[in-house]
């Protein structure tokens, strides 16, 4: 089949919680704005009536895009009231044009405000030969020293784990390989048989292992600074003792561990002696790794939104072409009471807070248009009051 030149999801993404408690963090139950981008990806041609929903909601238009060019519009969405708070939370963006659907992609975010104090880190500078005796000796084996240990301690609360590699200087990097023992005697292979060969590319290369991050290090390279996944690429790694012997909890490709599955979370199970065995397991190239570090991030969330009093209105006010008029003053009306909002420049509004069980008259006033008004008793949060104009 011939896929036809389109537009397609791309970065960047973010969430904006403004239409709920506008306190910078989506929440389970919250109104939020999606700011979703779509790109020409140098198609050779302007590609016409683009739309873009969220979860197979109503579409949003993002109009032509012209070749080369980006549009990042903002989606409203309401986050499920059942999500867990702390949960990262996945949502599916479907774009299609006049040329056809694309395939759908997924964004996350994490739900709820992060507590638990500033990331702590426990550093050992040391600088670690590969393989001891290096350059004078090209023979495999294990660093010097073997092991380079880390103490920590006065760790509460849940974490997340990740390790540095400072500036590892290698002439075959897929010869390092990096085995983890944690406190509790768990066994981690972290890197083994990626980042191909590093004679013409010797870095140094800073190294961040987390469960997180987007990319592995590539097996045949090249290796680059950066963020990277725990990766390894066979389960034949030994390590010379003193070093424990096997079997290892592997990454992917080769296994499914990852430093939380390993370690756990529990900030007090963290807490002890944590060992890093680094062994050459080739003759011939050789390197350094200027030291190692260990970060620990706080993993507890706090969600403050209370839906029992409480909800928050959002929409979009648009003209009779459905393109999203700004400026337009919308207001809530209860009795003497009244509140309002102003359309951005995509027609969007919202009202952080309403009472639940309050019936609305519910009106929007442009210069150029007018609508009709309705009537809105929120029972939770609303996110689809739209009001378009009246021909």
């Amino acid at each position: 089949a011939f896929d036809f030149p389109n537009v397609r999801a791309t970065d960047p993404f973010s969430v904006s919680d403004t239409p709920g408690d506008n306190d910078g963090f989506p929440e389970p139950g919250e109104n939020v704005l999606l700011n979703v981008s779509v790109t020409n990806p140098n198609t050779g041609a302007t590609i016409n009536n683009v739309v873009v929903n969220v979860n197979g909601g109503p579409n949003v238009s993002f109009g032509n895009i012209a070749d080369g060019a980006t549009v990042t519009n903002p989606i409203p969405y309401t986050v499920p009231a059942g999500a867990e708070c702390g949960s990262i939370h996945q949502v599916t963006i479907n774009v299609s044009s006049e040329v056809g659907a694309q395939t759908p992609t997924t964004r996350e975010f994490r739900l709820g405000a992060p507590i638990g104090g500033a990331p702590t880190t426990f550093t050992n500078s040391t600088l670690i030969n590969v393989p001891a005796g290096q350059p004078g000796s090209t023979d495999a084996g294990p660093g010097a020293p073997y092991p380079a240990p880390i103490t920590v301690t006065g760790l509460t609360g849940n974490k997340v784990i990740k390790l540095e590699l400072t500036n590892l200087s290698h002439q075959w990097a897929d010869d390092v390989n990096i085995l983890l023992e944690g406190p509790a005697g768990q066994k981690f292979i972290v890197m083994s048989d990626v980042g191909g060969n590093t004679r013409t590319n010797l870095g140094p290369h800073t190294l961040v292992f987390t469960d997180s991050a987007a990319s592995v290090i590539p097996d045949s390279g090249p290796l680059v600074a950066g963020t990277f996944r725990a990766s390894n690429i066979d389960t034949t790694d030994t390590f010379p003792a003193p070093a424990p012997a096997g079997p290892y909890s592997y990454p992917a490709p080769s296994g499914t561990s990852t430093f939380a599955s390993t370690f756990g979370t529990s900030g007090a199970a963290l807490n002890g002696e944590w060992k890093l065995w680094v062994n050459d397991s080739a003759n011939l190239d050789v390197g350094t790794i200027a030291g190692w570090k260990l970060t620990f991030e706080a993993n507890d969330f706090a969600c403050s939104l209370d839906p029992g009093t409480t909800a928050s209105v959002s929409g979009r006010v648009t003209d009779t072409a459905g393109r999203g008029v700004a400026g337009a003053t919308v207001r809530l009306t209860n009795g003497a009471t009244s509140i309002m909002a102003v359309t951005g420049s995509f027609g969007y509004f919202g009202f952080p807070v309403t009472t639940i069980g309050t019936a609305y008259t519910a009106t929007a006033t442009h210069k150029r248009h007018n609508f009709a008004s309705q009537t809105v008793t929120p029972a939770g949060n609303v996110s689809n009051l739209n009001f378009t104009a009246t021909p």
